[in-house]
């Protein structure tokens, strides 16, 4: 299987290439979800999403589509967060997790997260946080890179 999708789908200037000028933004999810069979959800970055919010963007796609979302900035970036963040965010995927449309949660590292023993074991803290949901770590700094 191949998926086939963008970083994101609510944009105004896709109005015209990409949605019709009369279709309400409450739809704009279900026509893309006729070109695309995945997406990369962004927002979650910015602000957790509610499993009511998830359940509908599930119920707005056919079965085969394909969620990735972007992992709470507030989980990722700056002191490591105690545990029930990471459960509050884990149980709002339920919805996807049930219909098996999570194909996983990328984790965003900033920048200065570099390849040290302290963020390795931050990121085995995140493993055991989310044992069971599908991880794309996304590292910004070169030092991850380092063959050693």
């Amino acid at each position: 299987m191949i998926h086939l999708g963008t970083a994101g789908y609510h944009y105004d200037d896709w109005v015209g290439p990409v949605y019709p000028a009369n279709l309400p933004r409450s739809q704009w999810l279900s026509h893309y979800a006729q070109r695309f069979n995945l997406v990369e959800i962004n927002s979650s970055f910015y602000h957790p999403p509610s499993a009511a919010m998830v359940a509908g963007w599930s119920r707005r796609v056919p079965s085969d589509f394909r969620f990735v979302l972007k992992a709470w900035r507030g989980l990722t970036h700056g002191e490591p967060p105690p545990n029930e963040p990471f459960a509050s965010f884990a149980t709002a995927l339920e919805p996807l997790r049930e219909r098996e449309q999570l194909l996983g949660v990328l984790v965003q590292y900033p920048t200065a997260i570099k390849l040290e023993k302290a963020n390795v074991r931050r990121l085995r803290q995140l493993r055991e946080q989310w044992p069971d949901l599908p991880l794309i770590v996304e590292f910004r700094h070169v030092s991850w890179a380092d063959p050693r």
